[in-house]
């Protein structure tokens, strides 16, 4: 359809579903739609313009590939302000200039802070962060975080005894068949170690 035409405005809306963004190969048909078919149809390539609008849902979306490739005037639209923020915008009055501080909502008319804390909880922090903070972590970064560790010198190290626990929850075998015998702790044979729960002691 893009084929042989020229515009003077290119406006991309949302390139990828939610669901999409997780696919390589999805991620990969976007930046290459982008970079071999749209990015040479302006007519005029220094007065012509790309706009792409979209949620962040991975790293490397095609925001993510655009900007990495040249210089883009960014606009960040968080739904809680992760700094203090100023943003201008042109208006048929003028310029008219609008500031949000650090923690506010973005419509807290819409959707005030309790709302926005519901839904990190219900849709967890990773898809929190892409969709509604428009920061994209790797998956799983949302899963550990750094506050939680903490550091001692070796001489101040607490003394006490350390116990470690594990599952593998892909593991429906004793389900199936409960006159199995739950697997035990230690070192597997053939293609790894035993499923199920693990318990480990260490001293420190």
């Amino acid at each position: 359809m893009l084929t042989g035409r020229g515009v003077d405005l290119i406006i991309i809306d949302d390139p990828l579903k939610p669901e999409e963004a997780l696919s390589q190969a999805q991620r990969r048909a976007a930046k290459e739609l982008f970079d071999h078919t749209l990015y040479s149809r302006l007519n005029d390539k220094q007065r012509g313009g790309i706009v792409l609008v979209m949620h962040r849902l991975h790293e490397a979306d095609l925001v993510g590939h655009v900007v990495a490739q040249e210089d883009w005037e960014l606009v960040c639209l968080p739904a809680i302000a992760e700094t203090e923020e100023t943003q201008t915008v042109d208006t048929v009055w003028g310029a008219k200039r609008l500031t949000r501080r650090q923690g506010e909502a973005l419509h807290a008319a819409r959707e005030p802070p309790p709302m926005l804390e519901q839904i990190r909880k219900t849709i967890g922090e990773y898809n929190f962060a892409d969709q509604y903070q428009q920061a994209p972590s790797p998956l799983g970064g949302g899963l550990v975080k750094t506050g939680w560790f903490r550091h001692y010198a070796v001489e101040d190290a607490p003394q006490f005894e350390r116990i470690v626990q594990s599952w593998d929850t892909a593991s429906k075998a004793t389900e199936l068949n409960p006159t199995l015998p739950s697997p035990a702790c230690g070192r597997g044979k053939g293609r790894g170690a035993p499923a199920g729960g693990c318990r480990a002691r260490t001293s420190i």
